[in-house]
């Protein structure tokens, strides 16, 4: 069956009825059902009808191409193809520590200068979100994938040509990085568009799977440089990260598309479509704005904490500098237990994911300001694997809430956006812990401060569940 890669985004919307459904004469794996028509129609409606039953995934309303449906067949393919992906991103941007110091020996330059490689790799591969999403509704996530990995595959081969970390910066940081960011968004639309009634278990697959890039990835690059030395090791990295174009050719476009009857939400003009989905339209969805802002002080909250968990423990009385360092691989083990806890929890229908992800928000919260009494190392633990499984839920069920605020066609520049608020979060919470610390020379402050901005968070996602409560069948309005 033929795709174009814009389908999912742009193509001519016109209003249906939720039972009717669309066959191409021209596709071959449409011919097939023309015969059976009303056949086809019983379907289809009975698919509509199931969709509405589990309204909770997704509160847009939806066309299904004729060839194929979501939560299944080749949604499987495009949740193997994500995985790949999701382990060779997460894999290398969570083990380029262990370059770290062999940079500092190689180039000979300052610390600070020195970590500016692994910042502005994160940097830009979150703060690209707006930019990649408007690509995506432009260009599809095929494409954008493809490309995406071919660039990150160049800063990382051109990177064995390295002479000083400013050329680092710009080969892997600036390249790889928007490559990467590309490859990030585009797996995340694929999978919340190709899947709907079985949207938390595809993600938590994806995100399960994925995470395990952070255990191969420390040894793959351990031995890759003891055997080939650095230069070998970038020339090896690009090849592996150009895997990344096979499997993004497997995006094909989704078969789900917005049939909202909003003539403002419904260009029927590809350019219109494209143009229209990086505009200000979705800001004037106020559910999304609160997503927005509690993404933002969720990230704020939670990810300076991890750069102080082993310094902390060091200070208190009896623990061993070994101890210490084994906290970060429980709070890693952690978070993949909480990604697993969101799958299960997420995909069952009785629990509203709003409230869940507003729950679990708040229980990081709380661990985080009151583990500033936690002196032992027992419950040094404890601490760590709560704050382990708050970090590994919330990246499941971002997405998950995301996809009950927004249409199917507004998915790729909300993702941008949603994307782009957590690298705002991740960049300014370093300098502004530190800047706390140094205030107030304590740990307590720091720990009382950043846990009360995640309880923060938690509020304002309680605020999504209770609107949802109030309004269960989502409009669109401008």
């Amino acid at each position: 069956m033929a795709y174009d890669e814009s389908d999912a985004i742009s193509q001519p919307k016109t209003p249906l009825s939720e039972s009717s459904i669309t066959l191409d004469e021209s596709e071959p794996d449409a011919l097939m059902f023309i015969s059976d028509a009303q056949n086809e129609e019983t379907h289809g409606r009975r698919n509509g009808e199931n969709l509405r039953e589990n309204g909770k995934y997704s509160g847009s309303r939806e066309r299904f191409s004729s060839g194929s449906r979501v939560d299944t067949g080749y949604a499987w393919v495009i949740c193997l193809a994500v995985c790949m992906l999701n382990i060779l991103t997460d894999g290398f941007c969570f083990s380029l520590n262990i370059l770290f110091p062999i940079f500092l020996e190689q180039f000979g330059e300052s610390t600070a200068a020195t970590t500016m490689i692994g910042s502005v790799l994160t940097g830009v591969m979150l703060l690209s979100g707006p930019i990649v999403g408007f690509l995506l509704s432009r260009f599809g996530a095929r494409l954008v994938c493809f490309t995406g990995a071919a660039v990150a595959a160049a800063g990382a081969v051109i990177s064995a040509l390295a002479g000083s970390v400013l050329f680092l910066v710009l080969s892997l940081g600036l390249l790889t990085g928007f490559g990467f960011g590309c490859m990030l968004i585009a797996n995340m639309v694929s999978v919340m568009t190709w899947f709907v009634r079985r949207r938390p278990l595809a993600m938590g697959i994806t995100s399960i799977v994925g995470g395990s890039g952070m255990f191969i990835f420390p040894y793959l690059i351990a031995v890759l440089r003891e055997e080939y030395g650095l230069e070998g090791f970038f020339l090896i990295l690009g090849g592996i990260i150009l895997h990344g174009c096979v499997f993004g050719l497997l995006l094909r476009p989704s078969p789900v598309t917005s049939t909202d009857p909003n003539p403002k939400l419904t260009e029927t003009n590809d350019t219109q479509n494209a143009t229209s989905s990086f505009d200000v339209v979705i800001f004037k969805n106020w559910k999304f704005d609160l997503l927005l802002a509690s993404n933002f002080l969720q990230a704020l909250g939670f990810f300076p904490i991890m750069m102080f968990v082993v310094s902390r423990a060091e200070e208190f009385p009896g623990f061993t500098p070994e101890q210490a360092a084994f906290l970060p691989t429980v709070v890693g083990m952690a978070n993949i237990g909480g990604r697993l806890l969101a799958m299960i929890t997420l995909d069952c229908k009785a629990f509203n994911k709003a409230c869940l992800m507003a729950i679990m928000e708040f229980i990081g919260g709380t661990a985080i300001a009151l583990s500033i009494f936690c002196e032992t190392y027992a419950w040094q633990v404890v601490f760590s694997v709560a704050y382990g499984i708050v970090g590994g839920f919330g990246m499941v069920g971002l997405g998950i809430v995301m996809a009950e605020l927004i249409s199917i066609d507004q998915m790729a520049i909300a993702s941008g956006f949603v994307t782009f608020s957590i690298g705002i979060a991740a960049m300014s919470g370093g300098p502004l812990s530190g800047m706390i610390l140094d205030l107030t020379n304590s740990y307590t402050m720091v720990f009382l401060f950043f846990g009360s901005i995640l309880i923060c968070a938690s509020a304002l996602m309680f605020l999504i569940f209770v609107a949802q409560r109030r309004s269960p069948q989502r409009k669109h309005k401008n």
